[in-house]
């Protein structure tokens, strides 16, 4: 299974910053309570991440969560947008009312 960019661009900056503060992958783990394991997998954009463990890993670097996000768009598109102008719209509504009033009485 092929990384998806913003993982990997997470990890890329995670581990830049990592590297800046001259921290091991292991004492970052300790300081952000993530195993090492897992660091390592963050970095090689294997893992994604919680906001509770963006927030960790930020505190943990002594840096804002915005400096390890990434700028790269998401490799998959959703599978259905729902809003004003998208052509699905329609056609998810119905199928949520539908589905929600198929059981009510008349």
């Amino acid at each position: 299974m092929e990384a998806d960019p913003l993982n990997i661009e997470f990890g890329r900056r995670l581990g830049e910053l990592r590297e800046r503060t001259s921290l091991s992958q292991e004492q970052l783990g300790r300081k952000a309570s993530i195993s090492r394991a897992s660091i390592v997998n963050i970095e090689r954009g294997r893992q994604s991440v919680s906001l509770a463990t963006l927030y960790r890993l930020a505190g943990a670097l002594n840096c804002g969560p915005a400096d390890l996000l990434p700028t790269v768009q998401p490799a998959s598109k959703p599978r259905l947008a729902i809003g004003y102008d998208t052509p699905d719209t329609d056609k998810a509504i119905s199928a949520v009312m539908r589905h929600a009033f198929k059981d009510s009485p008349a």
